[in-house]
């Protein structure tokens, strides 16, 4: 489908499914894909899996598998790192659309979303609502797709949530992951935000001034939780090179293939 980014006066093609963006039938590189180079396992994870996998077709061999059973498990086995439960899947989902039809309600674009059946989403979401109410926030955006021109490379993006809080710009992104506690995983994050602060910027023409991670937790016992922090010079300039060297990773992998 058609999609016209913030502040832009030109469509990008967006493929909901796959959750793909391209621009004149070129593919571009998501915000989120490209701070996952940070993650401190992401290059590992495929190359083990698959290795595993091979080991694990070998000794089905020995063990006299049938032919189409091992198939189906070599599938199993090789992507199981990409693995997630549909209840999982869904649990998150929905927190994301009922705080996104909250925000909406807010800026005065829908009516007022009813409080969630589920315990686990409404355990999730009811916290956000009372940091709304405490923080004073004035929503300005929800679910807004961004496009960032680069000097070389671009990229694209959904942000979650633009608000104004204590009379700052900011940028807030919902997270439901259970690794939201890791290091590498709040790395990631941080990356992911300051990427979609710098699309906002150039599409506005304006200044972020802080970013927000805020946990939607969809597991029972676990807290709401709200980091934020200044989207710095340093920042940005990172966040700039870890764009360049996603695309020049992938043009150099394009040399050593075609030379």
């Amino acid at each position: 489908m058609k999609v016209k980014p913030l502040g832009r006066d030109f469509e990008l093609n967006y493929d909901d499914s796959r959750h793909k963006y391209d621009l004149d039938s070129r593919l571009l590189h998501g915000a989120s894909t490209i701070a996952g180079m940070v993650g401190e396992t992401q290059w590992m994870i495929p190359w083990a899996s698959g290795a595993v996998a091979k080991e694990a077709d070998k000794v089905l061999d020995e063990l006299g598998t049938d032919e189409i059973l091992r198939k189906e498990y070599f599938r199993r086995i090789r992507w199981a790192h990409k693995a997630v439960s549909q209840g999982a899947l869904d649990i998150g989902n929905s927190v994301h659309e009922w705080a996104e039809k909250f925000v909406n309600f807010k800026m005065g674009k829908a009516k007022k979303p009813a409080v969630p059946k589920n315990a686990i989403i409404k355990a999730a979401v009811m916290p956000f609502v009372q940091w709304v109410k405490d923080n004073d926030i004035e929503f300005l955006g929800s679910e807004e797709i961004l496009y960032y021109a680069g000097d070389k490379y671009d990229f694209a993006g959904t942000s979650d949530i633009r608000f104004i809080k204590d009379g700052e710009l900011c940028i807030g992104d919902f997270k439901t992951t259970k690794n939201y506690k890791g290091k590498w995983a709040k790395r990631e994050m941080v990356f992911q935000c300051g990427l979609y602060g710098l699309a906002v910027e150039q599409s506005l023409n304006t200044t972020v001034d802080r970013l927000f991670l805020l946990r939607l937790p969809k597991i029972e016992g676990e807290e709401f939780d709200v980091i934020d922090f200044k989207f710095s010079d340093t920042l940005r300039s990172a966040c700039r090179e870890l764009n360049n060297i996603r695309h020049l990773s992938f043009d150099i992998a394009h040399w050593l293939n075609n030379s």
